[in-house]
């Protein structure tokens, strides 16, 4: 990775009138967690392509991770003024008034965005999601039925249960949103899923979000076992 990021590094300098070496640098930064290093690569790049649109949705992740919720939102605007009809930008757009706890602004997102993008799976989800934070749980559920015209491989209604299952907590109905993520494990193994620790993880974030934390940290462990050989470790 650091051949990888330096490489990248010696392109930018080498063709500083370059977009596409700012741009993969920049989002290079993002995976060393640098965000103030990638917004300011990022900004370079868009001072030599204006119209590069799908770099202010860049930035908007930068932003969130960032915390800096407002500026997310501001780039979140220009990505979607500049790609109408992308289904992506009004997911992104979607993002970041939720950040802001304006709800019905990103449901009304993620209504183009599902219009836009009829075979995108995670627009689906993220609808569903905020159905479910607004207490639309119907609505959540429908949407959920929905997205399964999207799926192609049989593994990929795994993703679609574990959302459910956020949707039954968020409901109130604990002991069937963890029965649906105990079925979602066991799919994963029959059906030898790639990157089965991913449903596991799915029941750790769960934990965490209900406060239990030491049950939380006890199934990152075992997800983290789940995908690789590395022993155990609660320092996660």
């Amino acid at each position: 990775m650091d051949k990888y990021y330096a490489d990248l590094k010696r392109v930018a300098e080498l063709a500083p009138d370059d977009f596409h070496a700012y741009g993969s640098l920049g989002w290079s930064q993002t995976d060393r967690r640098d965000f103030t290093g990638a917004e300011a690569t990022l900004k370079g790049a868009l001072e030599l392509k204006p119209s590069a649109s799908c770099v202010h949705g860049w930035l908007t992740w930068i932003y969130t991770q960032l915390h800096r919720y407002d500026d997310a939102l501001a780039s979140a605007k220009r990505y979607a003024e500049g790609a109408p009809n992308e289904a992506g930008a009004h997911q992104a757009l979607a993002g970041a008034p939720l950040n802001l706890n304006q709800p019905k602004d990103a449901d009304a997102e993620l209504t183009k965005a599902v219009s836009l993008g009829p075979k995108s799976r995670s627009a689906y989800y993220d609808q569903a999601i905020v159905k479910a934070i607004t207490g639309d749980f119907a609505g959540a559920r429908d949407l959920l039925e929905r997205s399964k015209a999207t799926e192609v491989q049989s593994t990929d209604a795994l993703e679609r249960t574990t959302n459910a299952a956020w949707v039954l907590l968020a409901e109130g109905k604990q002991a069937e949103a963890f029965a649906l993520l105990d079925a979602t494990e066991k799919d994963a193994d029959e059906h030898r899923a790639p990157w089965p620790a991913m449903r596991a993880l799915a029941r750790a974030w769960t934990l965490w979000t209900l406060g239990k934390t030491a049950e939380s940290i006890k199934a990152a462990d075992a997800a983290l076992g789940r995908c690789d050989s590395r022993p155990e470790s609660s320092e996660l």
